[in-house]
């Protein structure tokens, strides 16, 4: 008696799960590692602006409340410039929840700049 055998032809795969670490940020959906240093430098540079606004409205101030107020935008405007300037983002790139207290911090800073030039 003879067994047939059948071979079943074997597939080739095109990207083997063991190498799904070595993927670009990109290719995986996430934001690829030079758009974001884009959007930290951009975010950088509106921090550093509002730092800039921030302390001549402290000189500028005509009252002790306001130039508090201001003094205090500044302080945390200056405080996200630091650590948007100290994160390296090829080895501690900033968490989803810095991003976003980052951008609430904006906002804030924002709405803030807008109430003190009515």
């Amino acid at each position: 008696m003879t067994e047939k055998t059948t071979h079943t032809p074997v597939s080739e795969v095109s990207s083997p799960a063991c190498s799904m670490h070595e993927a670009d940020d990109a290719y995986m959906g996430y934001v690829g590692k030079e758009e974001l240093i884009g959007f930290r430098n951009g975010l950088l540079e509106a921090e550093r602006a509002g730092a800039r606004v921030a302390a001549k409205s402290v000189q500028a101030a005509n009252n002790v409340a306001l130039a508090g107020l201001m003094r205090a935008v500044q302080h945390d405007e200056a405080r996200w410039c630091a650590v948007l300037a100290n994160a390296e983002l090829h080895a501690a790139p900033l968490s989803g929840q810095q991003l976003l207290a980052l951008w609430n911090a904006l906002v804030r800073s924002a709405r803030r700049s807008a109430t003190v030039q009515r």
